[in-house]
């Protein structure tokens, strides 16, 4: 079996997972629950306990990780709790439903933003954010070591 090629290094691994942890919802979700709740520490009570649940699901992919150490991922996971056919099925789900909503989700939110500094209609944003899709799909057309670089510096936004 061949072994993938590691070409990301210890910087980079730390950016992917702080990328991936805080996602791109931390600038669409506080007014949308600030809508719903009037107190400030509720809202923060809120998001102390999604935390713990997400910290959670991290330790349990960890020792998912260590228990499996093979390359697939939750593809690996399914298919050894559960055998090839669902190992199969979750692999062309992810394809075609799982990865590919939230690509779709986030680059409307990022349109979104952008009508703020630049007004534009729906259909308009709809062409923006199909845009983005495929900015970041050649991105990562171009490889990892690339997609990489894009990666921390996102990620350092989001941290500040």
């Amino acid at each position: 079996m061949t072994q993938l090629k590691k070409s990301l290094g210890l910087f980079d691994s730390i950016a992917l997972l702080v990328g991936i942890t805080i996602g791109s919802g931390i600038f669409a979700t506080p007014q949308i629950i600030a809508g719903y709740l009037d107190s400030f520490s509720t809202i923060i009570l809120l998001w102390v306990g999604v935390a713990i649940f997400v910290f959670t699901g991290a330790l349990i992919y960890g020792e998912l990780g260590s228990r499996f150490p093979k390359t697939g991922g939750e593809y690996v996971y399914i298919q050894k709790a559960f055998g090839p056919f669902w190992g199969f099925i979750f692999g062309w789900a992810q394809l075609f439903i799982i990865r590919t909503s939230p690509a779709a989700g986030l680059s409307l939110i990022t349109a979104n933003y952008i009508g703020f500094f630049f007004p534009m209609d729906q259909s308009t944003k709809m062409i923006v954010a199909s845009g983005i899709i495929i900015i970041f799909g050649f991105i990562n057309y171009l490889g990892v070591e690339r997609a990489s670089l894009y990666n921390k510096m996102s990620s350092s936004i989001k941290i500040g």
